[in-house]
């Protein structure tokens, strides 16, 4: 049994502050070197992912869930993109995952798709880097889905994914929309008779923020 969750999100992959390698080759031949900040961003990716993933893990195995936008897309007459070239961009998502996905202790890759002015109408662009890297489908065949439930641990809890959560620009607010999800989750599961979610995991305001709620199971 699989006992261990890891999730990123917001890559960015593309944009000039978002992840990237100290080197990509673009698609004309032409060679982008990363700058300072991504380079300190990179440096910070290996060691979440050699130093602090086994840690915390214990050196078991783990799921990893990519919760939306992998790349940067070409979006609100933007010019901070390393390329507007799309297949650079998923190119070099799947360059920065695949050794991610290949450690010996990554049983499994789950994609949820972001918002589409970064990620392409519909998602596609993020379907196309899932289906890349072997992410596992859904019922319906597709690598990257807008949400998704995974049934885990001892007890079969449920844990929600999806990329996108309301935002606010009042620092005092910022919990409001995380218990507003739980309430609605509740309020979901109570209609169709379903199991209350006991995690549910958000992205796309590019914050750490957690909060708990005491429930029969412990802090959801």
């Amino acid at each position: 049994m699989v006992k261990h969750i890891i999730v990123v999100s917001d890559l960015h992959c593309g944009c000039k502050f978002g992840l990237c390698l100290p080197k990509f080759k673009l698609d004309e031949g032409g060679t982008y070197q990363s700058s300072i900040y991504q380079r300190e961003v990179y440096k910070r990716w290996l060691e979440f992912w050699n130093v602090w993933t086994p840690m915390v893990t214990k050196g078991e195995k783990y799921i990893v869930v990519v919760n939306g936008d992998v790349i940067d897309g070409n979006h609100h007459n933007s010019t901070t993109q390393i390329t507007h070239n799309i297949k650079d961009q998923r190119n070099l998502a799947v360059e920065l995952l695949t050794p991610v996905i290949n450690a010996p202790k990554c049983k499994s890759l789950y994609m949820i798709r972001g918002t589409e002015v970064h990620v392409g109408q519909s998602g596609d662009n993020e379907e196309a880097v899932a289906e890349a890297l072997g992410a596992v489908p859904n019922s319906d065949g597709q690598y990257a889905r807008w949400d998704m439930k995974l049934i885990f641990g001892s007890k079969d809890q449920v844990v929600h994914f999806t990329h996108h959560i309301s935002t606010t620009s009042s620092h005092a607010y910022e919990s409001t929309a995380l218990t507003k999800e739980y309430t609605d989750a509740c309020t979901e599961a109570g209609k169709w008779n379903e199991k209350v979610p006991s995690i549910l995991v958000r992205s796309h305001r590019h914050r750490a923020f957690k909060v708990e709620i005491p429930t029969e199971e412990g802090l959801g």
